[in-house]
Parts: C-alpha cells; structure tokens; sequence
C-alpha cells in the first residue's frame, strides 16, 4: 500500500498547469503589455482614432476576444509576452493577421527570458487569419519546462489569437523529487521480497 502512494507522490509532481488566458478571453489577465496594445472588443473608441480592429474586419479566431496592437494608425507598435506556459505538445501555434509590413514577429524565450527562437509574422493587409507554428521539441523543450510566447509589432497594426499548443506529447523527463520518490518505492519493494 505504501508503494501505491509513493508512485502516486511521483505522478504529482510530474503534473503541470495547463496554458493561462491564451485566447484573451480574461482580457491582458496574466500578460505584459507594452505599446499600443488592446482587446477587441473591449477598448471603448475614442473621437476617430485608427484603431486596429476598424482595418480588420474579421472577428475572434477562438472565443470572443482578441488581442490587438494599433491604436495610433501605422504609428502603432507594441508587445505581447504571456504568463509563463508549461510545455506539453510539440507544436505551439498562434493566429494573426495585420497590415503587410514587414516588422511583426513572433517568438519563444524561455524560463529565463532568453529567446530560444523567432520567426517573422508575414501579413497582407487583410482581414485573413493566418496560422503560424513553433516546434517546441525541436527547441529542446521537454514536457513540463516553462516558457514564454513573446509578439512584437514594430509600427504598423496587428491583431492576434488563440495561442494553443497541439500534435504529440513532448517526451518527459522526471524532476529529481520524482526520482526520488520512484527510488523510494522500489527500494520499498526490494526490501519486502528479499
């Protein structure tokens, strides 16, 4: 009985939470925010502003809100960096659409801040959600490592949502309590049969 429960201490510590407010759905709950960034639907227009969700005429990929940067016209720039993920699947993707700029970019930095890789968001000035995609595991990540997803845009407008991950579970690597308590159990094991 006392190896079940040893097992079951193991399989606790090896559980992580899952991605936090990754649609915008609890609006900036979680994230720092820099620039000119807001959430669609929620900002309240203010006398003719070029505000970003006027040039994009789509909705909300997932749920009923969405991030946007551009409140200032083309003027605009800003940054999104979420609350501190766990990584679980091999992929991490995210949607975005915005003017056809050159300057909107994406990227995973990890526990420590450090960017673990980028790529460029390219956009053709519609109102076209596009899906761009992270391979977590070819950055190293392995299940239960804690990341970032940064986006920047450097003067223009953007808009983004639905930050998910998908595709085939990360290996995992147990954490030295989970070791020790696997240990413990077996030793537990060896000692009642010999």
């Amino acid at each position: 009985m006392q190896y079940f429960f040893l097992l079951f201490l193991s399989f606790l510590t090896i559980c992580q939470a899952e991605m936090i407010n990754s649609s915008f759905e609890s609006s900036f709950s979680g994230w720092t925010v820099t620039g000119d960034a807001y959430i669609a639907p929620d900002r309240t227009p203010t006398g003719g502003g070029d505000f970003a969700d006027r040039w994009f005429s789509g909705g909300p990929k997932d749920g009923t809100r969405y991030a946007c940067i551009g409140n200032r016209g083309n003027e605009s720039s800003g940054t999104l960096k979420s609350p501190l993920w766990t990584a679980t699947n091999q992929y991490l993707s995210f949607y975005h659409a915005g003017n056809s700029a050159n300057n909107h970019f994406a990227a995973i930095l990890n526990s420590s801040s450090v960017q673990l890789t980028y790529l460029y968001a390219q956009s053709y000035n519609d109102s076209v959600w596009r899906r761009w995609d992270f391979n977590l595991q070819s950055l190293g990540l392995k299940q239960g490592d804690s990341f970032y997803f940064f986006y920047q845009d450097g003067s223009s407008w953007s808009v983004v949502d639905y930050v998910y991950q998908w595709g085939n579970a990360l290996p995992s690597v147990p954490e030295n309590s989970s070791i020790l308590f696997l240990g413990m159990g077996l030793l537990f094991l060896i000692r009642k049969f010999l």
